[in-house]
């Protein structure tokens, strides 16, 4: 279905006008290839990066984050403490909605009310309020919050939610961003049309309070499919495209149209499982002659720690991603907050494997598997499952493969029926807890909303709770460190590799790449 807002006719004198007039420059619209949907324009209906991307040339936030995951003003002018668990926040001033309505601190207030409360929300934002304890107005331009505890993490936080109009959305449903009527913001762009399966278009708004941006619009096409955005891009039927094969990589840098932009990111790709007995319920795990179990195999430590050993991320790295990846063995890049030197990545040993297997009574060829993920995950995302799940089979673990269109894949791994999954985080900040809260974390109360398969450790949940309430950076460093040594020592979240991002534009255009892979219009020029 398609969301059209507000069509703009052209005066057939002005159009004239314009051509008579050499001195003007030509419209310019900006295309980029998606690989995955946006499946809302309700900016708290969905945490996932393609909404918030979207979102986020529409709407804004009290703070953003630089492409080192920074904290930096935004719709706050600045922010400070005022004692060790109340920040106060300064507005800008003279910066309206599309629609002419001041913004104010009330529109502040209403958002971080509704943000977590949204309904049917697919993947809530009460992760990022979860310090939140109160809001106080004390002008139209100062916000105070109150938080549960110090929450040095705040600023960070607040930049994942962005801010909507209290007078367009009290009355607002979820359907009502999507068709346009209230998806009025404050940002660069105003909203145009949505499909959720084709396009979102967005055109500049001349009225921002900062920067003017040089696109008339940008189109956001969905293309899940890796050939066909690589296609369009060759044939200048968009100007930037994302997730580019590695077996592309050789003719595009031989193209004098287009430029390749690789980028060392902080997206972790990882497999992970549900360990209780959920799984066995569905079709991706049985024994060996598809007859259902009675136990969970793993939730056995050893049967675990074979299913790792069994994987070569070096000789993966080599031979299926060209190269591509950074392989540390923990879940973020050396260098953020909660990197742990002590972890280093692990040796493959078949032989150990088989041997834990015998040892723990699981192998080989007691049970069989199903290695899961969406079709075109990430970048030779193909290749790769396939080589996992043989080396599980190659060490009696007998595994094959299943994938599925993203919409219809997440909707079985919400019914707890999938087996191991191969996914992946971008974090978006160059600090380990915004990924810890969301991923590692136990899914209770505000934490664990992206952990998609139940992992639970009382341990690791106590040292993130206590990272959130830390202001002595080197203490929160500490405490995340060891939050990541017991998380990996698990083999339940299993971090493989973390990608080299390969980014393609028509040369026409200059685009500045993100480490988080956040894609915004506002880092594109045109040349």
């Amino acid at each position: 279905m398609m969301f059209v807002k507000g069509l703009r006719l052209l005066a057939i004198g002005a159009a004239v006008g314009c051509l008579m007039q050499p001195s003007l420059a030509l419209s310019k619209d900006l295309r980029i290839g998606f690989d995955l949907p946006t499946n809302s324009m309700d900016p708290h209906y969905h945490t996932g990066p393609k909404n918030n991307m979207v979102n986020s040339h529409i709407f804004e936030a009290l703070v953003k984050r630089d492409d080192k995951g920074v904290p930096q003003p935004q719709l706050a002018e600045s922010w400070s403490l005022v004692d060790p668990t109340t920040w106060e926040f300064k507005l800008r001033e003279n910066v309206r909605f599309h629609d002419g309505t001041p913004f104010t601190t009330d529109d502040v207030i209403f958002s971080y009310e509704r943000a977590p409360n949204v309904p049917n929300a697919l993947l809530s934002f009460k992760t990022y309020t979860k310090s939140i304890e109160r809001l106080e107005k004390v002008d139209d331009h100062t916000l105070r919050i109150h938080t549960k505890g110090e929450a040095p993490g705040l600023p960070l936080d607040l930049s994942f939610i962005l801010i909507i109009s209290k007078k367009n959305g009290e009355a607002a449903t979820t359907a009502d961003y999507n068709t346009g009527a209230a998806t009025i913001g404050t940002g660069p762009y105003k909203f145009v049309s949505f499909s959720p399966a084709e396009s979102t278009v967005v055109e500049r708004n001349d009225d921002y309070w900062g920067k003017k941006e040089p696109w008339d619009k940008v189109i956001f096409k969905m293309m899940p499919v890796a050939a066909s955005r690589v296609a369009a891009l060759l044939s200048n039927d968009v100007d930037l495209i994302e997730s580019v094969p590695p077996n592309d990589l050789d003719r595009l840098e031989k193209n004098s149209d287009v430029s390749v932009i690789k980028t060392a990111t902080s997206r972790i790709i990882y497999y992970t499982f549900d360990v209780t007995d959920e799984p066995l319920k569905g079709t991706h795990m049985s024994d060996i002659d598809g007859n259902p179990l009675t136990t969970n195999p793993l939730s056995d430590p050893k049967v675990r720690e074979a299913l790792k050993l069994a994987i070569s991320t070096a000789q993966m790295k080599q031979s299926i991603l060209q190269g591509l990846a950074q392989i540390n063995g923990q879940y973020v890049p050396e260098g953020y907050l909660g990197y742990n030197e002590a972890i280093k990545p692990w040796v493959a040993d078949a032989a150990r494997a088989r041997q834990l297997l015998e040892e723990s009574g699981w192998g080989p060829n007691k049970f069989k598997m199903v290695l899961s993920t969406w079709n075109a995950a990430f970048p030779n995302s193909d290749a790769a499952v396939e080589a996992i799940a043989q080396s599980w089979t190659q060490i009696g673990i007998p595994t094959s493969v299943f994938r599925a269109p993203y919409p219809a894949w997440e909707a079985l791994r919400q019914q707890r029926k999938l087996g191991p999954l191969m996914v992946y985080y971008s974090n978006p900040s160059s600090e380990a807890d915004v990924m810890y809260t969301s991923v590692l974390h136990s899914r209770e109360g505000n934490f664990g909303a992206l952990n998609p398969t139940r992992y639970s450790n009382a341990e690791v949940d106590k040292l993130i709770e206590a990272s959130v309430a830390m202001m002595d950076r080197a203490a929160r460093a500490k405490t995340l460190a060891e939050a990541s040594r017991i998380a990996v020592s698990d083999n339940i979240v299993v971090p493989l590799w973390m990608t080299v991002d390969l980014m393609a534009a028509r040369s026409d255009i200059t685009y500045h790449a993100r480490p988080d892979r956040y894609i915004f219009a506002m880092d594109a020029t045109p040349n």
